[in-house]
Parts: structure tokens; sequence; C-alpha cells
């Protein structure tokens, strides 16, 4: 493999920022450029930091948009698309190379809706659903009626939602009711210690912005 021609600042300036910690003040496309520009055998070193970095960004990004309910926590998925973007910027013929280097986390995002497909396909091939007492098939919980890329872009409204929000309709979602006449069923309400209207309008409030980011008519 060649290295490209070397942009933007130098292997010195790199090994400076990776000393004193700096390459948080970077974009991750920066440094997805020095690294298909620096040399896999003189810079070795170096582009294993800089890969490394950009293996922690690629990592928070993804399992946050990653739904825990899939085999093993989602964890195969999250490491398939990670090893899939480690290939393609250390080869400097990759298409999706060249994506990383210009809009990172859009290519990350198109990957990871990408492996959601292909595994969904996988599950459905090899793990039919199972039957209730009628012999009806039972959709388990992550099999909801949004495709991969609608559910990606579910999960990048959540996490722009507002803290409490957000717990409201991850809790909502997760089956709990908004209040109880029992005092030991524990309720949305009273475990976010708000009143059943608050959490009430801010589930709302979330499945009506989930709703227009996904074009469905309110």
């Amino acid at each position: 493999m060649h290295a490209l021609q070397s942009t933007g600042p130098d292997r010195a300036s790199w090994q400076d920022r990776v000393k004193t910690g700096k390459l948080g003040e970077h974009r991750p496309e920066d440094i997805v450029s020095a690294c298909r520009r620096l040399d896999p055998d003189k810079d070795e070193r170096l582009l294993g930091q800089l890969m490394s970095h950009i293996g922690v960004l690629a990592t928070r990004y993804l399992a946050k948009r990653i739904n825990r309910n899939r085999p093993n926590g989602g964890k195969d998925a999250l490491e398939n698309v990670q090893s899939q973007m480690f290939a393609a910027i250390l080869d400097p013929d990759a298409a999706d190379g060249f994506g990383y280097e210009t809009a990172f986390y859009p290519k990350l995002r198109q990957r990871l809706i990408d492996e959601l497909r292909r595994d969904d396909k996988r599950r459905e091939r090899y793990e039919p659903f199972s039957e209730d007492d009628e012999g009806e098939d039972i959709v388990p919980a992550d099999r909801l009626s949004l495709n991969p890329e609608e559910t990606a872009i579910m999960f990048d409204v959540i996490q722009r939602l507002p803290d409490e929000k957000r717990k409201a309709f991850l809790l909502r979602r997760a089956g709990f009711d908004y209040v109880s006449e029992r005092a030991d069923v524990p309720t949305i309400a009273s475990m976010l210690k708000r009143s059943d209207k608050t959490v009430r309008t801010w589930v709302a409030e979330a499945e009506k912005l989930i709703r227009q980011e996904l074009g469905v008519k309110t």
C-alpha cells in the first residue's frame, strides 16, 4: 500500500497533538485524512495512535444507535462496522476511505444501516419467530415496524432529547405505565418524580418529533 500525498498538518504536528492530548480538537475527517497519508511502515506508531482515536469516536457513535436487544447486545454489529471502517481507511483505493475522509459520521451511519439490514436478513432466515398459544407469530421487541434506516433515525432523535424527556420516552417504550393505582408498581411518573401530565407530555412530544423526522404525518 502506498501512502497518499500528504496534506494538512505534517507528521510532527500530528505527533505533537497526540502527545499533548489535542486530537479531540480536530474533526474526525482531518484525522482520517492524516491516516490515509501516513506511511504505514515508517509511521506505524503514529498511525496506530490516530486510528485508535478514530476507533473510540466510532464506538461512541455506533453504541448509541444499536438496539441492545440485538444478539450479543449489538456488539457484533458494532465490531463489524468498525473493522470495515478501519480496512477502508487504510486502503488508498477504497471508495469508503474517501467517504470517511469527506464526511465521517454520515458514512459511518450509512455503513451501520447496511450492517443492520444484513443482520436482520440473517435473523429472519435462521431465527423464525416464536409462537403464542394460538400458533400466531410473536414479533420480538426489537423487530418493530421500522426498517434499519428508520431505526437509526429514531435513535438519532432520541439522543438529542433532553435527559428527562429521553428517559420518559424510553421507559414508555420499555412498557412502563404512566401511573398506577398501586403504590408498589413502578411507573414513569414515580421513577422520574414528575406528574402524570408532565410525563405524558414529554412522551407525546418525543413521539411527534420522531414521526416528523421519519416523514410520518401526525
